[in-house]
C-alpha cells in the first residue's frame, strides 16, 4: 500500500523505542546486575556470559546508552555525579586533639586522601590521566625481543632448511 500525500492521512509513526528495549534480554541482565553492586565477573555468570564476552559487550554504543538511562533512572544523572565529584574533591573531616582521654580542640582540616582520589578520578574522566604500565627485562633492564625472534628463526631454519623442504641452512653465527 503507498502513500499518497493528497488522497491519504499521514501514517502514524511508531514510538520510539527506548534504549532499554534496544538491547538484548542478556544484555539487560548484565546492567541491572551491576547497578545491583555485582563485580563484572558475577554480573557477566548471571546473564549467562563469559567475563571477556561482558567486557565487549559494555563497549556497544546501544549498551553505553542503556547503561545511562538505568543511571538517570536511579537519579546518578550527569549533573549529580559531577555535583558529588566536586563536593568529595573538597571533603573536609574533623580532627580531634585530647590529653589523657580529655578532647581539649577541634578542628575543620582538608581530607587530604579522599580529595586526592576524587582529584585523580576527575582527571582520569576528563582523560588528563592515563595509567601506564611499565614493562622491563630482567634486573630492569630493557626487554630484549630482537633475540628471541633471531632464536626462533634459526630453529625454524635448522629444522626446515631456508627454502622449506627440511635442508639445514649454512651456520647463520647465532
Amino acid at each position: 500500500m503507498c502513500y499518497n500525500p493528497i488522497m491519504d492521512e499521514k501514517p502514524k509513526k511508531k514510538p520510539g523505542r527506548k534504549k532499554l528495549e534496544i538491547i538484548t534480554i542478556k544484555e539487560r541482565k548484565l546492567l541491572k546486575a551491576q547497578l545491583d553492586g555485582k563485580t563484572r565477573a558475577e554480573a557477566a555468570k548471571i546473564a549467562g556470559m563469559t567475563a571477556p564476552y561482558a567486557s565487549a559487550v559494555q563497549h556497544k554504543p546501544q549498551v553505553k546508552a542503556a547503561f545511562k538511562e538505568l543511571l538517570d533512572k536511579a537519579g546518578l544523572s550527569d549533573e549529580y555525579l559531577s555535583a558529588k565529584i566536586k563536593w568529595l574533591a573538597e571533603a573536609k573531616e574533623t580532627k580531634f586533639f585530647a590529653n589523657l582521654g580529655v578532647v581539649l580542640d577541634q578542628r575543620e582540616v582538608d581530607a587530604i586522601e579522599t580529595q586526592r582520589k576524587m582529584t585523580e578520578f576527575a582527571c582520569k574522566l576528563k582523560g588528563h590521566l592515563v595509567e601506564r604500565n611499565e614493562l622491563t627485562g630482567t634486573d630492569g633492564g630493557p626487554i630484549e625481543v630482537g633475540a628471541v625472534v633471531f632464536a626462533a628463526v634459526g630453529r625454524i631454519r635448522s629444522t626446515f632448511g631456508p627454502t622449506g623442504k627440511g635442508v639445514a641452512p649454512p651456520d647463520l653465527g647465532a
